[in-house]
């Protein structure tokens, strides 16, 4: 599954380059709305051999931005995405996403609650996230979350940042986490992702 999901992002940050090349609907290229993400998982189902449920009622007023269902290699996996940068970090809802992603209880849920086929229930679960912005925050990520400065560069900004920020450095610590492309700088946008096999939480 690893794999499978690395040659995923991968397909979705080309599609988003290859789009961006003819139009980049954002003042002074700043990333476009995160729709445009779902849309590119929804445009690679057929690739991939699965099909995309978009806005996915999983429990009262909690939704998925997807669940893709892939009924040849028998998994199914809950999806959020999200800008990533330091408001959407510092406000907590990359958390939040990476929380809604790992909560197996309520995909397993909404399978039983759902499923027309019953073989679903003995699918493979998953939780996936993808983030993405434009090249230059992944500097800001990369120095200040990903590393020990972030205590002393942002708790003078804000209180709880530093809580935040450690959670945020657990649930990552539990995925398999990527980074595209390789080096983000180089380019114009990059993605981030982190995979949960919820069988094993």
């Amino acid at each position: 599954m690893e794999r499978i999901v690395n040659k995923l992002v991968e397909d979705i940050y080309e599609g988003m380059n290859n789009k961006l090349a003819i139009l980049w609907p954002e003042k002074d290229d700043f990333f476009p709305p995160e729709a445009n993400l779902v849309f590119e998982l929804a445009r690679l189902g057929e690739k991939f051999h699965y099909f995309s449920y978009g806005e996915a009622n999983v429990g009262k007023h909690n939704r998925r931005d997807m669940i893709l269902i892939n009924s040849k290699d028998n998994w199914i996996c809950q999806v959020e995405v999200k800008l990533v940068n330091s408001e959407t970090i510092n406000e907590g809802s990359v958390v939040e996403d990476l929380k809604r992603v790992m909560n197996k209880d309520e995909l397993t849920n909404f399978i039983n609650k759902y499923a027309k086929d019953q073989n679903i229930k003995c699918f493979r679960k998953y939780g996936l996230f993808i983030g993405g912005d434009i090249s230059h925050m992944f500097s800001w990520w990369n120095t200040n979350l990903l590393s020990e400065s972030i205590k002393q560069f942002y708790k003078k900004y804000i209180s709880d940042v530093e809580e935040k920020h450690e959670e945020l450095r657990l649930y990552l610590t539990k995925s398999t986490y990527g980074i595209v492309p390789k080096d983000p700088e180089e380019t114009k946008l990059w993605l981030v992702y982190a995979l949960f096999n919820l069988d094993k939480n």
